[in-house]
C-alpha cells in the first residue's frame, strides 16, 4: 500500500460509528413562546428567515396569537392567527420574509398581552451550529458552497464523481458567523470496519479513538482545500468509502452541537 492510501486510512473512521445513525435536520429551527396568563413568554423574539415559532397555552385560560397591531389583526402580507388556544393548545408559524411582526392575543390585547417577531434575513455567512445536524449527499466533482448548511455540499470527489477514473478529494466551505473547529473523517469498511480515522493537521491521521484532533481548529473559513492530489482509483482498494466533514463551535468537544456533512463512493475492483 502506498503513502497516499496509509494517509487516507489514517483519516477515515470511530466517531461515525456513533453517529451514522444521527437523523438529517434541517438548518432551520423551532422556537417556543407560552402564553403565560396574560403575556407572552418571551413577548420578543428574534429568529432567522424559515425559523418557526411554536406558540403554546399551558393555561386554562384561552388565548390566540394573532399578527397586527392596536389590537386589530392584519391580514394581508406576513400574517396569521392561530385561533383559540385552550389548556394544551399549540399554534405555529413558519416566517420566510425578514421583518418585525408584532402581534397580540384577541382577548387580552386591552390587558397589554402583545409581542414581536423580528425575523433576520438570510446570512451570508454559515451560522454556528447550536444543535447536532447531519446532512448527505451524493458524490458531486466540487464542492457547492452556500450559507445554508442544509444547501452546502463541501465534499467533491473529482472526476471520480462522474465515471473517472481519478480521486480528487477537495473541501470548500463559506465564512462562518464565528470560530469553528473542522474535522475531516474518512471511514472504509471493507478495509477497515472497526475504526474511523481523522485528518489532523500537517497530514497528521490517526483513530478517533485516540482523541479528537481538528483538522483546522479555531478557523472561520472560507476553506478551499485540496486534500490529497489527484489519486488514481485504481491504486485504491475496492469497497465503499465515506468522507465526513464536522463542524463544531471551536473548543467544543461535547458533540451536543455540530454539522456533520456526509458523502459516499464506491472503487470497484480493477
Amino acid at each position: 500500500m502506498g503513502v497516499i492510501m496509509k494517509r487516507l486510512t489514517s483519516i477515515f473512521l470511530s466517531v461515525l460509528v456513533c453517529m451514522v445513525c444521527v437523523p438529517a435536520l434541517s438548518a432551520a429551527q423551532i422556537l417556543d413562546v407560552s402564553t403565560q396568563n396574560f403575556f407572552f413568554s418571551p413577548s420578543d423574539l428574534t429568529i432567522n428567515v424559515g425559523d418557526t415559532v411554536r406558540w403554546t397555552n399551558p393555561t386554562g385560560t384561552p388565548h390566540t396569537s394573532t399578527s397586527g397591531t392596536g389590537c386589530a389583526h392584519n391580514s394581508t402580507g406576513v400574517a396569521w392567527d392561530s385561533g383559540t388556544l385552550s389548556n394544551g393548545g399549540q399554534f405555529s408559524f413558519t416566517f420566510d420574509q425578514p421583518g418585525a411582526y408584532p402581534y397580540f392575543c384577541t382577548f387580552h390585547c386591552s390587558l397589554g398581552m402583545t409581542g414581536t417577531i423580528t425575523v433576520n434575513a438570510a446570512s451570508s455567512t454559515i451560522p454556528l451550529p447550536t444543535m447536532p445536524q447531519r446532512f448527505s449527499f451524493p458524490p458531486i466533482g466540487s464542492p457547492v458552497l452556500s450559507p445554508d448548511p442544509s444547501q452546502a455540499r463541501p465534499v467533491g470527489i473529482g472526476a471520480l464523481a462522474t465515471g473517472g477514473s481519478d480521486l480528487t478529494v477537495t473541501v470548500g466551505l463559506e465564512q462562518f458567523a464565528g470560530q469553528v473547529d473542522i474535522y475531516f473523517l474518512i471511514y472504509i469498511p471493507s478495509f477497515d470496519p472497526l475504526n474511523i480515522y481523522q485528518f489532523a493537521q500537517a497530514g497528521v491521521a490517526q483513530t478517533v479513538c485516540a482523541g479528537f484532533a481538528p483538522w483546522m481548529p479555531a478557523s472561520m473559513g472560507p476553506v478551499s482545500a485540496d486534500l490529497f492530489g489527484t489519486i488514481p482509483a485504481s491504486s485504491l482498494p475496492p469497497g465503499d468509502y465515506l468522507l465526513e466533514l464536522l463542524v463544531t463551535p471551536a473548543g467544543d468537544r461535547s458533540l451536543s452541537k455540530y454539522y456533520l456533512w456526509a458523502t459516499e463512493f464506491t472503487v470497484g475492483a480493477f
